[in-house]
């Protein structure tokens, strides 16, 4: 029940970041380089420029809001967990049901291919194809690009665990 609580919190203070970041903070790509020491680079201030306007207080050498990249950040974190689970579930559900459904080889074929992803490492297998994806992939380019390419790698990396239950079931 509290685990339930917390992530309901998270979601709604990461729904809520517009609000929030004006209210506590700044937007995230503002820099405020009067908040930052000149000769050392560092936040002015104890805890990292830390304040009642900056809660987590600023980075080093831009001097931009930490809480206001932290709350920004967790949209994406929400955004690319959400479309990821729904390309997972998708997957596993059509290729568990065709499995468990029609058996014979083609439940062979997806059984082993499971096995395969399963044993994979899916993180650095993330991380490599993170670090060679093109500025433009279907007419998307730069952020979006990452992002489609998180979705499609985490999603199709995912689906082994829904498509076991889902042939179990069937």
């Amino acid at each position: 029940m509290g685990g339930g609580v917390v992530i309901i919190l998270l979601i709604v203070i990461a729904l809520m970041a517009p609000l929030l970041s004006k209210w506590l903070g700044t937007p995230p790509d503002q820099f405020n380089s009067k908040l930052i020491d000149p000769d050392l680079g560092v936040p002015k201030g104890s805890f990292g420029g830390a304040s009642s306007s900056h809660p987590f207080g600023v980075e080093p050498i831009s001097g931009r809001d930490v809480f206001s990249r932290v709350v920004y950040g967790a949209r994406v974190s929400l955004l690319v967990a959400v479309l990821s689970a729904v390309v997972s579930t998708i997957i596993g559900t059509l290729l568990g049901m065709a499995a468990g459904f029609l058996g014979g080889w083609v439940d062979t074929i997806v059984s082993r291919l499971m096995d395969l992803l399963l044993a994979f490492p899916q993180l650095l297998f993330t991380i490599a194809l993170i670090s060679v994806v093109p500025d433009k992939i279907l007419g998307i380019g730069g952020t979006g690009a990452r992002l489609l390419m998180l979705v499609t790698v985490i999603g199709f990396f995912g689906w082994p665990y829904i498509g076991r239950i889902v042939r179990g079931q069937t």
